[in-house]
């Protein structure tokens, strides 16, 4: 008789647990909304620290402000089905006998068995199996930190058209103009925003901005305030370490766009444009692996335009001193494969990739704050500038 209530205990603790689960998800998946992550940092006082790549280490010496010495985990969440928590990060590297030396808790048990360190490529993919919880705690000898479990959250972009990006401090009319074009020109509905530490605006103004564009119905601003990576702060120096955007976007796909319909990675600067009338949106539901390759050409921020702020619309020539830049993608998630490994301008691990010539991305050197390096002349168009004709007839009609 005791086992039979104990039983009916178990169950109704069980079941009270997966109401209470479901009503946190639903309250935390608000169509308009600034999301908080909750990193795991070595404290400042503590040796430890990551190591720069080596090819780095040989050409220069000195710290490196834009590179990451001291992040362990960017955040922690709930899998989908809570099965288990995921540890987005930096790629431990050295640090990762260190960490491996830690004890981890989840409401103060021990579950470092638990613990599945891994680097992977650029990125952090570690986890904790078979354990959830509300509090994380990392214990070694130099410091005891607790931060958060948040829940991953695929409900607010099911079945949307999700426009992703890093933004620090781009202007709001650059912003509304890029968004808008998405909109009119591909159907993207969502927004998912990575903000790097805007001081011109706070999280919660960019949310209500985005709000506001016709068309979109949810906006997730997160707040990610963390380095970009060493290889644009010194000439020469390539991106062996630029860790923060891919693990951004390892983050935006596992903790938010498992079940959107499809996802564009393009920047504020950005705009891929179709010759043929076709959305992006549409063509990766049927592309070859699920994803779709878009080569692209630098837009010089020579102008005529008379209007400040600039926005996109007032540049229309060719920069012929620039070769064509990096291509950017779109993918369907339902339709990429588990093991794709995406990076800023490529997606690994799905066989051949091949740019689609139906699209194009116009990379416009004008729509810029010039962190990276000075872009922003706007003199007049020089007698060597050609008028790039795709601007006038592809772009500007959806501007």
């Amino acid at each position: 008789m005791i086992g039979f209530f104990i039983r009916i205990f178990n169950y109704a603790n069980n079941h009270i647990k997966n109401v209470m689960y479901k009503i946190r998800v639903y309250i935390f998946s608000a169509r308009y909304r600034v999301d908080y992550i909750n990193p795991i940092v070595i404290p400042e006082s503590v040796d430890a620290e990551r190591r720069p790549p080596e090819s780095i280490v040989q050409n220069f010496s000195g710290r490196l402000s834009r590179f990451d010495y001291k992040t362990i985990f960017y955040d922690a969440y709930v899998n989908h089905g809570g099965r288990g928590v995921r540890l987005c990060g930096p790629p431990l590297r050295n640090l990762s006998e260190y960490v491996a030396s830690s004890v981890f808790r989840i409401d103060g048990n021990d579950i470092s068995d638990n613990i599945r360190l891994k680097d992977e490529s650029k990125k952090q993919k570690s986890r904790i199996v078979g354990r959830k919880g509300r509090e994380l705690t990392v214990i070694n000898e130099d410091f005891e930190i607790s931060v958060p479990i948040s829940l991953s959250d695929s409900r607010t972009f099911r079945s949307k058209n999700v426009l992703v990006t890093l933004n620090k401090d781009n202007l709001f009319s650059w912003i509304f103009t890029w968004a808008s074009f998405y909109v009119k020109a591909h159907g993207v509905n969502a927004l998912l925003i990575y903000d790097t530490g805007s001081t011109n605006y706070t999280a919660d103004e960019l949310c209500h901005m985005l709000s506001l564009v016709p068309g979109i119905e949810a906006v997730v601003v997160v707040h990610w305030p963390f380095v970009i990576g060493p290889f644009m702060e010194r000439p020469g120096v390539k991106a062996e370490a630029d860790y923060m955007q891919v693990a951004m976007l390892d983050h935006a796909r596992e903790k938010y766009l498992s079940a959107a319909r499809s996802v564009i990675h393009c920047d504020v600067d950005e705009l891929i444009y179709s010759n043929s009338g076709v959305s992006i949106c549409d063509a990766v539901q049927i592309a070859p692996n699920g994803a779709i390759l878009v080569p692209g050409i630098w837009i010089s921020s020579e102008t005529v335009s008379s209007r400040r702020p600039l926005i996109h619309c007032d540049f229309r020539h060719l920069d012929p001193t620039m070769d064509p830049c990096l291509p950017k993608w779109a993918f369907s998630p339902v339709r990429l494969s588990d093991g794709a490994d995406l990076q800023v301008h490529r997606i690994g691990r799905i066989g051949p990739l091949v740019a689609d010539d139906r699209f194009r991305l116009a990379h416009f050197r004008g729509i810029s704050t010039n962190w990276r390096e000075y872009r922003t002349n706007y003199d007049s168009p020089s007698q060597y500038s050609a008028v790039c004709e795709d601007i006038c007839h592809f772009i500007r009609p959806f501007l």
